[in-house]
């Protein structure tokens, strides 16, 4: 039995309650049994509180000791005082008990979760982490596209629950590969490529965080912000000397850097070797790659590059107007020496038209004409390199007059176009448009309705036609085609459907927005909803116009630059987002200068044309302009210095 002293009563306070309870004076024999006869026993921990301290013995009563309300709120007892019979000291409340950790909890998650102690007493629980900052602050706009995310938290963390799953950084639904730090309760993101241009990005922090005491964080953490756009570096030189060709797109992969091609002429009659160099944001990845079989080789022409998304590039190039090569750039390197020419012809046919593809899973396609014989023969790689088969003729009676152009879609899937003619001789001119499959390889090209004249043109290029493909199988070719009646041309559009295979040709430009003779292609892309075209008309203006394909229908062209336009096509490119770069030429003589528009697609506008920084040429040079997934941008042209590159980034 615990003593009197235990359940906090003091001698005068059991005296007192026997009083009250009618129970007469305990006297030296009173037991504890007859406290429990008489139910005057002290309440047991938790129980009643104490009662008062009665009188005490020359006027002064023991202290009653402390007790513990059902809160654990201390109480203590008073000292009785007073002459011969003082009151008694108050007796703290008593402390309740608890049996599971429901009884303990107050409702409130921000303070940690109660639990019932060992000694079935209530115990405060570990508070949560909370994030007490971010950098980038949330829904900012105009972050620089190579941050890092910096995430503060209100205590230290268990590092292991700071995972790649725990914390991760979103592009719509893609997550953005980087490295995951931790350190003083700080956790830091640092994405592996440059944030895409005008992109918006959201971090996520999921309740797998827990603190060092293993509470997690009460809820999933999220904030979003959006990357500034781009600007116009200074042009550097990517190639020094007089430079004789250079592809006319410059291949970019997803993460800006640019394949910079070249065929030089160091000396007279000299055209070798082939350059090749990466740069990126205007800045070069090593030094110049150079190809060539030997010193005794003097002509290298013709040169051709592709890139794919991932890096995987190609370049090819002609020796002795004989023998075509391919070198391949795969794991960040090219190979050591070059290896055989993967050249088609071995009768002497004398052909520079040919070209160069990288599928998304890094197949490339050479894709080559003759010259004299009406014949493409395609080859390709598997997607780690090696050739598979040999050559395949893909359209036997059509003679490519334009270098083919090629694009694939996510499942490497694709298609190349180009200008043909009926017949080795003389025939009508045509698109021709080949499939391709990453399972068989290039199927037999097959020529698209309305053509583009009625007759041959000894211009290799006259009406070479842009193509671009969806992300439903669908695709849709653009090209020049001669108007009989205004002995001009038309821009025309033909579209293909899986179901329907390809529709005869819309005209897309009338009345100013007609097109004179154009060498190159015009410009067109898919920004992830519709299609959008570029091409420069008789008034000497730039104009776009939209597939909207939804409707199946094309929108009326608009006008995207001054008047003044030097006559060749426009370069357009899109990138990831949908946003949109188109460039141009302005000029009808020297200097000229390189002009640009962006297209905002978050905004759904176009911006002003303004002057590209340093794009000034004095002797004409047609540029050659590629777009990035994550919206960096390139331009390379030619001067008396060498090869011009400026960047957009």
């Amino acid at each position: 039995m615990m003593s009197v002293k235990e359940n906090g009563l003091g001698i005068g306070g059991v005296i007192g309650m026997l009083l009250a309870l009618g129970v007469g004076a305990c006297g030296d024999d009173f037991t504890s049994d007859d406290c429990r006869l008489s139910h005057t026993c002290p309440e047991p921990v938790g129980g009643a509180p104490a009662a008062e301290g009665g009188a005490g013995p020359s006027g002064s009563g023991k202290a009653g000791s402390d007790g513990m309300d059902a809160g654990g709120k201390s109480g203590s007892g008073d000292a009785g005082s007073g002459a011969a019979e003082g009151p008694g000291g108050n007796g703290g409340s008593s402390a309740g008990e608890c049996a599971t950790a429901e009884e303990c909890d107050n409702g409130d998650p921000s303070d940690g979760a109660e639990i019932c102690g060992e000694d079935r007493v209530c115990v405060p629980g570990n508070t949560p982490p909370t994030v007490v900052s971010i950098s980038p602050e949330a829904d900012v706009v105009g972050v620089e596209p190579d941050t890092t995310i910096v995430i503060t938290f209100s205590e230290p963390l268990d590092e292991a629950t700071v995972t790649a799953e725990s914390v991760r950084l979103f592009d719509g639904d893609a997550v953005i590969e980087g490295e995951l730090t931790y350190a003083d309760s700080q956790v830091t993101f640092t994405p592996a490529e440059p944030l895409a241009l005008l992109a918006s990005y959201a971090v996520t922090i999921s309740t797998a965080v827990t603190d060092a005491e293993g509470a997690a964080l009460l809820d999933e953490h999220m904030f979003a912000f959006t990357i500034r756009d781009g600007a116009w570096s200074d042009p550097i030189d990517a190639g020094t000397g007089y430079i004789y060709q250079f592809p006319e797109v410059l291949p970019i992969a997803g993460n800006g850097s640019v394949l910079v091609s070249w065929t030089p002429q160091p000396t007279q009659g000299v055209y070798c070797p082939i350059s090749a160099r990466w740069f990126n944001r205007g800045e070069a990845l090593g030094a110049a790659k150079l190809f060539t079989q030997g010193a005794a080789i003097s002509e290298c022409r013709e040169v051709a590059a592709a890139v794919n998304a991932e890096g995987v590039g190609a370049v090819a190039w002609t020796e002795q107007w004989q023998q075509q090569y391919l070198q391949q750039y795969r794991a960040g390197e090219w190979p050591a020496a070059v290896g055989p020419a993967v050249s088609s012809y071995t009768d002497g046919d004398r052909t520079s038209l040919y070209g160069v593809g990288v599928a998304p899973n890094g197949a490339v396609s050479f894709l080559q004409h003759g010259s004299s014989t009406a014949h493409t023969y395609a080859r390709r790689t598997n997607a780690g390199g090696g050739w598979v088969g040999g050559w395949d003729d893909i359209a036997p009676g059509h003679l490519g007059r334009s270098v083919p152009r090629f694009v694939f879609d996510d499942e490497s899937n694709g298609l190349a176009a180009w200008r043909a003619e009926t017949s080795a001789s003389s025939g009508v001119d045509e698109v021709v448009v080949a499939r391709y499959t990453a399972a068989d390889g290039w199927a037999q090209a097959v020529p698209l309705p309305g053509g583009i004249a009625g007759s041959s043109s000894p211009n290799d290029e006259r009406g070479a036609p842009a193509i671009a493909v969806d992300g439903d199988g669908g695709a849709l070719a653009f090209w020049l085609r001669e108007d009989v009646l205004s002995g001009g041309g038309v821009m025309v559009g033909s579209r293909f459907t899986v179901a329907g295979g390809w529709e005869a040709p819309v005209v897309v430009s009338s009345g100013t927005s007609s097109v004179v003779n154009m060498l190159e292609a015009p410009g067109l892309v898919f920004d992830g909803e519709n299609y959008v075209a570029a091409w420069t008309a008789t008034d000497n203006y730039v104009y776009s116009a939209v597939y909207d394909v939804e409707l199946g229908e094309w929108m009326s062209p608009e006008p995207r630059s001054s008047a003044g336009v030097y006559r060749r096509m426009p370069g357009l490119g899109v990138d990831a987002h949908g946003h949109l770069l188109l460039t141009w030429l302005q000029g009808a003589q020297a200097p000229y200068t390189l002009r640009f528009a962006r297209y905002d697609a978050r905004a759904g506008a176009w911006s002003d044309h303004q002057p590209i920084p340093g794009g000034t040429l004095n002797d004409l040079s047609y540029p050659a302009f590629g777009v990035g997934a994550n919206g960096q941008a390139a331009i390379s042209w030619t001067n008396s210095s060498g090869l011009r590159l400026a960047s957009f980034h």
